[in-house]
C-alpha cells in the first residue's frame, strides 16, 4: 500500500508543477505548493493512515487525499453457497492488494446484551453468531441489521483483514485485501486475528 501510495502521490506533485510551470508560476510559487503537497502527504502517511483515522472535511489534507474514500464505495460481492462452510462471500470483481472491501455493519451492543443474546441463541439451539467485538463493552451483533460481510469465513490463510478505523468520530470495521483477490474467489479472514 505504501509504495504505489507514494507512487501517486509523486505523480499528483508531478502534474500540479507541470501545469503551474505551463501556466507561467514563478519558482517560489511553484516551491510553496510543492511544499505544502507534501506537507498533506507527511501528514496522510504518517498520522492518518498509521493511527486508521480517515480524513474529513477538518483535516488538514487537500481535497486530492486518498485517504478520505474508505467507508464510501465498497467492491462488489455476492452471497454464496460454499462446499464446506455453509455460505460465504465471494468477489464479484478484481481486488488490488490493500484495498477497502466492505464494511461490517449490525447493531451496536454492550457486553451485558451480547451475553444474554448468547445465552437466548444457545438455549434456542442456534450456532451461527455474528458479533463482533470491537473494544471493551462495544460489539456489533450483525445477525439482523448486518451486510454480507457477516458471512465471511474463516481461514488459516486468509486474504482479507479487518481494520478498525475512525471515521468522522464514529469506530467502524472494514474489511481490506491481503492480497490481489480474482473475481469468483471466496473473501476469508483470520478469525483469530481479531
Amino acid at each position: 500500500m505504501w509504495i504505489s501510495a507514494l507512487e501517486i502521490a509523486l505523480v499528483v506533485i508531478q502534474t500540479y508543477a507541470t501545469k503551474l510551470v505551463h501556466a507561467g508560476n514563478s519558482p517560489t510559487i511553484l516551491v510553496l505548493i510543492i511544499d505544502h503537497l507534501a506537507q498533506d502527504i507527511i501528514f496522510l502517511f504518517f498520522f492518518c493512515r498509521s493511527t486508521y483515522v480517515s480524513c474529513t472535511n477538518t483535516c488538514n489534507c487537500s481535497e486530492n487525499c486518498t485517504n478520505r474514500q474508505y467507508f464510501q464505495e465498497q467492491k462488489k460481492v455476492k452471497v454464496i453457497k460454499t462446499q464446506h462452510c455453509g455460505w460465504g462471500v465471494e468477489a464479484v470483481e478484481f481486488i488490488k492488494k490493500d484495498d477497502y472491501i466492505i464494511e461490517y455493519v449490525g447493531e451496536v451492543i454492550d457486553n451485558a446484551l451480547r451475553e444474554m443474546r448468547f445465552r437466548d441463541m444457545k438455549a434456542q439451539g442456534i450456532t451461527k453468531f455474528y458479533v463482533f467485538q470491537v473494544a471493551s463493552n462495544f460489539n456489533i451483533d450483525a445477525k439482523l441489521k448486518g451486510n454480507e460481510s457477516r458471512l465471511i469465513n474463516h481461514s488459516c490463510d486468509p486474504n482479507c483483514t479487518v481494520e478498525r478505523w475512525e471515521v468522522n468520530g464514529e469506530t467502524r470495521l472494514g474489511f481490506f485485501a491481503l492480497r490481489a483477490i480474482e473475481p469468483g474467489e471466496e473473501l476469508t479472514f483470520d478469525y483469530g486475528d481479531r
